[in-house]
């Protein structure tokens, strides 16, 4: 594009595929435990809300943390924040299956994962993708990133089911961490810091700006110097805790992310208790994702002619119309005007009007400068409490 090197648009993409998988992992490791916790209420003779301290605490690390990963990201880099947390992910959930035999132990191996999956979350993926991609390019390279959160629910909603009632809960854990691993080792491979010390460009722009390559050498700061830089990153800090657009976009998140957790934690277990088999809610919820993903795209596409908050607004309201509705059906279904098919009907339409996350990450990227990028992003949703409770959506 406009004279730019294949080299550098195949980084630039795949650095996009990466930031897709970071929500892939995000999105896999949340569904581990609303895909096992019926199976695991069996075998532990506990019932399944049980398990709402384990998604409630999770919530809560998820988002908390994710004012030290955005710190992290701004400071040790995009690549090993994320390479960390992808890992750490992986290994905490595969513990989860080998060692989880109660609901203490699956609650604090959860919380662990919940930890290393914080770095996957909204304080980095903004930056990641601001870095490589010029901003006329952010709002569609972020909708793809999105689209990864919906299809991991696509793909566990489909492989989870019959692999747990086949092999056991644990099983479902460790294909979880498995899948892990394989995103891992795609951001091994394309994530970089910075394109211009790659003698690159952000996709987007003007390839004539490329720089040659620079070999990063380690230097030897004074005791001076530490100060200096200590001082820096305090006032860096102290200045985006000062941003009132910080705190604006943060209620927005804030109402965001509890909606989403309570979905996606209890709406598999809801369905399956409101009278569907769980065969058959897992496609439910797949259903759903499947339509979040051509809505992830096309409102992220709606946002850059729209302004974020009037998009945002049209959202909230289409969105709060589908909840009503779905309650009703959840509540009784044989009262539902398309019978056994109102749960896909629902979920479609869910599907379609859920999808403010590209929204919300171009907002980021709009509103906080790139130096602080991380961690104006990871503050956002810091405030987020798990919103998990012992009752269910319906």
């Amino acid at each position: 594009m406009n004279g730019m090197s294949t080299a550098n648009a195949i980084r630039s993409w795949g650095v996009c595929l990466a930031g897709f998988c970071t929500q892939l992992i995000t999105v896999f490791s949340l569904n581990a435990l609303s895909m096992t916790m019926a199976s695991m209420a069996l075998d532990f003779g506990v019932k399944a809300t049980d398990f709402a301290i384990a998604a409630s605490i999770y919530g809560v690390l998820v988002s908390g943390m994710g004012l030290v990963w955005g710190y992290a990201v701004d400071h040790i880099g995009i690549r090993l924040t994320m390479i960390i947390g992808s890992l750490g992910a992986a290994i905490m959930l595969f513990l989860c299956g080998t060692f989880g035999n109660s609901v203490t132990s699956i609650v604090v191996l959860y919380s662990g994962a919940a930890l290393f999956v914080a770095a996957m979350g909204m304080a980095t993926t903004p930056k990641l993708i601001r870095t490589w991609f010029n901003a006329k390019w952010v709002g569609k390279a972020l909708a793809l990133v999105s689209a990864g959160g919906t299809i991991a629910g696509i793909v566990v909603g489909i492989i989870l089911p019959p692999a747990i009632e086949s092999g056991g809960w644990s099983m479902g854990f460790y294909i979880i961490a498995a899948l892990i691993v394989v995103c891992s080792i795609v951001m091994v491979i394309f994530v970089k810091d910075d394109p211009y010390k790659m003698g690159m460009v952000p996709f987007g722009d003007d390839p004539s700006t490329a720089k040659a390559p620079v070999k990063e050498e380690k230097k030897v700061l004074t005791e001076e110097e530490k100060a200096a830089k200590r001082k820096a990153n305090i006032d860096a800090l102290l200045g985006v805790l000062k941003n009132p657009m910080l705190w604006a976009v943060g209620l927005v998140w804030l109402l965001y992310q509890g909606i989403a957790y309570t979905n996606t934690t209890y709406m598999v277990v809801t369905i399956k208790e409101a009278g569907w088999a769980l065969a058959l809610a897992g496609i439910a919820s797949s259903t759903m994702r499947t339509a979040q993903t051509f809505g992830n795209i096309g409102w992220g596409a709606i946002s850059d002619f729209l302004s974020r908050k009037v998009t945002v607004l049209v959202l909230g309201i289409l969105a709060g119309i589908v909840w009503i509705a779905m309650f009703f059906v959840l509540s009784d279904p044989e009262a539902s005007p398309f019978g056994d098919s109102s749960i896909f009907v629902m979920m479609v339409a869910l599907g379609l009007t859920f999808c403010f996350i590209p929204v919300l990450n171009s907002m980021n990227t709009d509103v906080f400068p790139k130096e602080t990028l991380g961690t104006c992003s990871g503050v956002t949703t810091a405030p987020t409490p798990g919103f998990s409770t012992r009752r269910r959506l319906s």
